[in-house]
């Protein structure tokens, strides 16, 4: 009746339950991730709501001294909102369970999906990124007390001087699918979980020159999107959407039309008309 859908997802953003929470809140701040916050019955005729069974279970987490519910991240789930065709996704990295002796509200917290881009890393040298994984039980230094895993990978140093340069809108797609693609081949994943979308915005988007210093996706691209004008969103893809027009293959200038059939968060990097602020 409101034009909003909202939905629990499973740790693969696929619908489990349609909810219909209260105290509604979202927060959306330019190049930023969007954040939700929500109240949820957790009881209903004749037991636990769907909620409760997917959130506080024993294996999900334990209550602290004050009352609060500490997930223990063994699976994930996630709260999706839909309005129209704009589908979002909010990880669930806190929960608060209230009642006396069963719990009658569950109070949610939660980030949207450009939280990905504040947690993937953004390589200096992606190319290097190629996986190969070695457990060592020591180093130079001396034993560990637990066996490490380790991998070689190149980094930069401040005086490399390691840029993308290019118009800011295509700069900026350049290093997030960069890194997507580095941070997938080196972990071994098949499957896309996060691509961008290299469809034309068709507004003059000025030169940039990024530094990448093996931070993370955002910090990394976040103030060149901010003095050029270039927003940076990410919404939740579903199979039977629209194609997405992705880059054809790794350090290629080609794009495709993409589907898939699982469930892709999208990455949207379009400069804005007049500069935007």
């Amino acid at each position: 009746d409101k034009g909003v859908w909202f939905g629990l997802l499973d740790e693969n953003w696929e619908p489990i339950a349609t909810l219909s929470p209260s105290d509604v809140s979202e927060v959306n701040t330019r190049l930023a991730s969007p954040e939700l916050s929500l109240d949820h019955d957790g009881m209903k005729p004749g037991g636990v709501s769907t909620m409760v069974d997917e959130l506080i279970s024993p294996d999900l987490g334990v209550f602290d001294e004050q009352g609060r519910f500490e997930a223990s991240n063994i699976v994930g789930r996630s709260i999706g909102v839909q309005r129209g065709r704009t589908r979002q996704a909010y990880f669930i990295p806190y929960v608060d369970a209230q009642g006396e002796k069963m719990p009658e509200t569950l109070h949610v917290e939660s980030s949207g999906l450009m939280s990905l881009l504040d947690a993937t890393p953004c390589p200096s040298v992606p190319e290097s990124w190629r996986g190969g994984f070695e457990v060592r039980a020591a180093n130079a230094a001396g034993t560990y007390k637990t066996p490490r895993e380790y991998s070689l990978v190149e980094f930069a140093t401040r005086a490399d001087g390691y840029t993308v340069s290019g118009s800011a809108e295509s700069a900026i797609r350049t290093v997030v699918q960069d890194s997507i693609d580095a941070v997938m081949r080196h972990m071994g994943w098949e499957l896309p979980h996060m691509v961008v979308d290299f469809s034309s915005s068709g507004v003059e988007s000025p030169d940039a020159l990024i530094r990448v210093e093996d931070d993370f996706i955002l910090p990394t691209v976040q103030e060149t999107a901010r003095t050029a004008g270039v927003a940076i969103t990410a919404d939740l893809w579903w199979p039977g959407d629209e194609p997405v027009v992705t880059r054809a293959a790794p350090q290629s200038g080609e794009t495709a039309l993409s589907m898939w059939d699982h469930p892709v968060a999208v990455i949207r990097i379009n400069q804005m008309a007049s500069g935007g602020t």
